[in-house]
């Protein structure tokens, strides 16, 4: 439990909307902005969250720049990935262009002037989130995010991760839903973890 009311939550990279429904649970007086990017993954969100009046779908992907981009579409909506590298896939469904936007633009349009959760899940894309926060990074009070502990394009390292958290001046919390290395049960994979 967080030691302050907690108002204004992003769930950025929601999917069909699990997380977005048990943060809804936990927080139920907070307003809820859940951003999923993908139509067809969208839909799904939209119509899971139809009946919680206090969360707000937003079709669009959080990143650095205010832009479309094309983004590959994976059989598994979970693993959908904005990172440029991973973009030449094999076995995707085609392509889709996506809106890019900025949290700080969209808050500002909002008059959000702070987030209290912001909850980032979206496969290697994580740093251009966070430096499209601009200066909304100094306003956020909590900030839950997928790492992973084995260079691969889309996960953001743990070690990358904490310096980048540190220069904010965010400390680590918690380490949530480790998972460890299919091939190698010694070796960690990733993990969600809390930084305030």
């Amino acid at each position: 439990s967080l030691e302050k009311p907690v108002n204004i939550i992003f769930d950025v990279g929601a999917n069909i909307g699990s997380i977005t429904k048990d943060l809804n649970v936990q927080f139920p007086s907070s307003n809820i902005y859940a951003i999923e990017p993908i139509l067809e993954t969208f839909e799904i969100l939209k119509k899971n969250v139809s009946s919680l009046t206090s969360v707000i779908p937003l079709n669009f992907a959080a990143g650095k720049t205010e832009e479309s981009i094309e983004i590959f579409l994976n059989p598994e909506s979970t693993i959908n990935s904005l990172k440029s590298d991973y973009l030449n896939s094999n076995n995707s469904l085609g392509k889709e262009v996506v809106q890019v936007r900025r949290i700080d633009h969209f808050c500002k349009l909002q008059d959000i002037n702070h987030i209290d959760i912001l909850k980032i899940d979206v496969e290697g894309f994580e740093f251009e989130v966070l430096e499209g926060c601009g200066n909304l990074l100094e306003k956020t009070y909590c900030i839950l995010l997928e790492v992973g502990y084995e260079r691969e394009p889309t996960k953001v390292h743990f070690s990358d991760i904490e310096i980048f958290m540190e220069k904010h001046n965010y400390q680590l919390y918690g380490i949530y839903e480790l998972m460890r290395n299919i091939n190698d049960r010694r070796q960690l994979s990733y993990s969600n973890n809390l930084y305030i």
